[in-house]
């Protein structure tokens, strides 16, 4: 790869890094959201640094075509970042039935209460 390649690469890995902490601080995201994507940006700054480590990796996966080893890493990195939304979803999907059950039953004691109020009241 050119060096103009591996500088781009390293600016875009700082620039990802950057704006995810950004997002992190303005609470925009979650602090746990966050760790994959930073994670993507080092792996992106390390292969900006270290160009050689491509065709190393390819040759230890026995891949013959060393530029498909950043597709099966950029492949892997948003496989990782899928799996942990649909964890995330999962959890809120319960959370949000448990909580729709809770309203449905204090609903119910408010017209409850608001029965006995009007029995009280004609009394």
């Amino acid at each position: 790869m050119s060096i103009l390649v591996n500088v781009a690469t390293v600016i875009v890995g700082m620039g990802l890094i950057f704006y995810v902490i950004r997002l992190v601080v303005k609470k925009q995201m979650s602090e746990s959201q966050s760790v994959l994507w930073i994670v993507i940006g080092a792996i992106a700054i390390i292969l900006g640094i270290f160009p050689g480590l491509i065709p190393w990796i390819a040759s230890l996966l026995g891949i013959w075509y060393a530029p498909s080893v950043l597709l099966l890493v950029a492949t892997i990195g948003l496989l990782l970042i899928l799996f942990r939304n649909s964890i995330v979803v999962s959890v809120h999907e319960d959370e949000i039935h448990e909580l729709t059950i809770q309203i449905a039953l204090l609903k119910d004691e408010n017209e409850a209460l608001k029965e006995k109020i009007k029995e009280m009241e004609r009394e």
